[in-house]
């Protein structure tokens, strides 16, 4: 009899064991869901989650940005099982018409870092929290400041379009994204920066800034001097920010020192182009190969004309601030 009663009470145990992993791998609503939301970077594999959170029969919606591919989105959703520790992501892919699940195991989470194994490929990937998303323009600086937190060292993982000093002082070179990674000790956070158009700068410059605010962002120039009244001229050369670029010209008023003109000239014929096709995409209605100037037709509006040229080795792209060279007949 106690034979028997032993084998009843180990098949209740297993019976309950049983329905306790059953009732485990139910789909749960997320817990604390605040640990996963936000942005988050990995230097592993060059991703960026932007992850939020969304209360619909406990699904989690996620929208991941990956800058391996150029321009791909992915979207999909993600569901947390806490008796676990699993991610499940359904992801489709925009691009390529088509959804995988994947199945990623939580090493660890907390409010800098959080570490995930993909369990398909069997890699670890641990992701930094973005503290904060900064739009700018070329050449536009600023010092870094995270909350509460010190930084020792700083990293810049796209110096060509973003460069930052050991201080923590950021640098914009070129159109694009880049991160910055702030660390003391064993914790990281990323700052991301969106530096806007080649394009959206300069014309920004030439109707926003007069020449003494130009010369704060960009330092002495490499030269200056009159040039025909009542314009007068200054120009950069080896002191540039801008490495697309080995020249850039500004002409201003010399009363109101207000920017009138800039002239920029591009290091290849394949940066001039993907200027050009920015320019086409942004402002142009019609495009024709028929100007006395060039290749393109100049763009006009109320405020401003760009005008993209060849001459010889150089490829320019003029910029004229309209308004205000017609109302004080520069024309």
């Amino acid at each position: 009899m106690k034979k028997y009663i032993s084998i009843l009470c180990m098949l209740a145990t297993v019976m309950l064991t049983a329905c306790s992993n059953d009732d485990d791998v139910v789909e749960k609503t997320v817990m604390d869901y605040t640990m996963f939301q936000g942005q988050w970077f990995s230097e592993d594999n060059n991703t960026y989650l932007n992850l939020g959170y969304t209360a619909f029969n406990g699904v989690v919606y996620i929208q991941l940005e990956t800058s391996l591919v150029e321009g791909e989105i992915l979207n999909g959703t993600w569901k947390f099982y806490p008796a676990n520790n699993m991610i499940r992501m359904t992801i489709h892919y925009d691009n390529a018409k088509f959804t995988e699940n994947r199945d990623f195991k939580v090493l660890m989470v907390n409010g800098s870092s959080m570490k995930l194994l993909d369990t398909e490929l069997n890699a670890e990937y641990i992701y930094h929290k973005v503290v904060e998303t900064r739009s700018m323009m070329l050449g536009e600086d600023y010092d870094i400041s995270i909350s509460n937190f010190n930084a020792t060292s700083y990293l810049a993982l796209s110096p060509e379009v973003a460069a930052v000093s050991g201080g923590g002082r950021v640098k914009t070179h070129d159109e694009g994204t880049a991160y910055v990674k702030a660390t003391s000790g064993a914790t990281s956070y990323f700052v991301r920066i969106d530096v806007g158009s080649r394009i959206d700068s300069y014309y920004n410059e030439l109707l926003n800034m007069t020449i003494d605010e130009v010369k704060e962002r960009y330092g002495i120039p490499d030269f200056e001097g009159p040039s025909d009244t009542p314009n007068m001229v200054i120009s950069y050369t080896t002191n540039i920010s801008d490495r697309k670029l080995n020249y850039i010209h500004y002409r201003y008023d010399a009363e109101t020192r207000q920017v009138t003109q800039i002239q920029t000239i591009y290091v290849t014929p394949e940066d001039y182009e993907a200027g050009v096709i920015d320019l086409q995409n942004k402002y142009y209605d019609v495009l024709s190969d028929g100007s006395i100037y060039g290749e393109y037709e100049w763009v006009l509006n109320n405020d401003y004309y760009i005008q993209p040229f060849v001459n010889g080795d150089y490829h320019v792209i003029l910029y004229y601030n309209y308004s205000y060279q017609n109302a004080h007949g520069y024309f």
